[in-house]
């Protein structure tokens, strides 16, 4: 996957993509914000305030939140 820098690419990439993944976890400075759209991703840390208005729009582009992950191998075990 290809990370591009800035959120606003991201967010203009994700208009063509069937599936728009992301992942919100607490940071030192902030929250760790990870979206993935087709190939592409963003990687970063944003604060409280910015974090509101992501969330909108991840909700508007009908986002799905990713929990975790496992390998398909112990999916069942």
């Amino acid at each position: 996957m290809e990370l591009l820098a800035d959120l606003d690419d991201i967010k203009e990439h994700a208009k063509y993509c069937r599936y728009v993944l992301y992942r919100i976890d607490e940071a030192k400075d902030g929250f760790r914000v990870r979206v993935k759209a087709g190939s592409y991703g963003f990687d970063g840390i944003v604060k409280k305030e910015d974090l509101d208005s992501i969330l909108l729009w991840l909700e508007q582009i009908d986002a799905k939140m990713v929990k975790g992950s496992i390998s398909d191998d112990v999916f069942f075990v």
